[in-house]
């Protein structure tokens, strides 16, 4: 870790409780990192990477990410740092979203068979209709 190298000025508006010349890369390093990796620009977090290794980083978001951080930022550092957790969560929820799309698959089926019975039934109460209106015309002409 550079301990030398000083936190960037722009990172300022996101710690305005603390005095950057004051804080301590080692000690703040919890802080400071939840906070790049939340609030960060790609600047900001090419420096957070070169001020601690990768593995930390990873092994920061996988202890604290899901109390730290906020979603999106969670779930977008878990896949950037291929957490298994989210990778497996991922694999489930796509199984998952294939049982949906069958049975949604199989809702549309049933739907479209009640359609085309709903449709043989219109038509056989317009024939209905038809043949009454036949009968009534018949009835009224043998009755004139």
């Amino acid at each position: 870790m550079d301990t030398a190298t000083p936190i960037p000025l722009s990172l300022a508006p996101f710690f305005q409780e603390y005095d950057l010349g004051q804080l301590d890369l080692e000690r703040s390093r919890f802080t400071i990192t939840e906070r790049v990796l939340q609030f960060g620009n790609r600047q900001e977090i090419r420096w957070l990477f070169s001020v601690y290794p990768k593995q930390a980083i990873k092994e920061w978001v996988s202890r604290w990410g899901d109390e730290a951080l906020p979603e999106p930022h969670r779930t977008f550092w878990k896949l950037v740092l291929e957490i298994p957790e989210l990778i497996n969560l991922s694999q489930e929820q796509t199984m998952d979203n294939n049982d949906k799309l069958d049975r949604l698959i199989e809702l549309q089926q049933k739907s479209n068979e009640m359609l085309g019975q709903l449709g043989m039934l219109v038509t056989r109460i317009g024939y209905m209709i038809l043949i009454l209106w036949i009968i009534t015309l018949v009835v009224m002409i043998l009755t004139a």
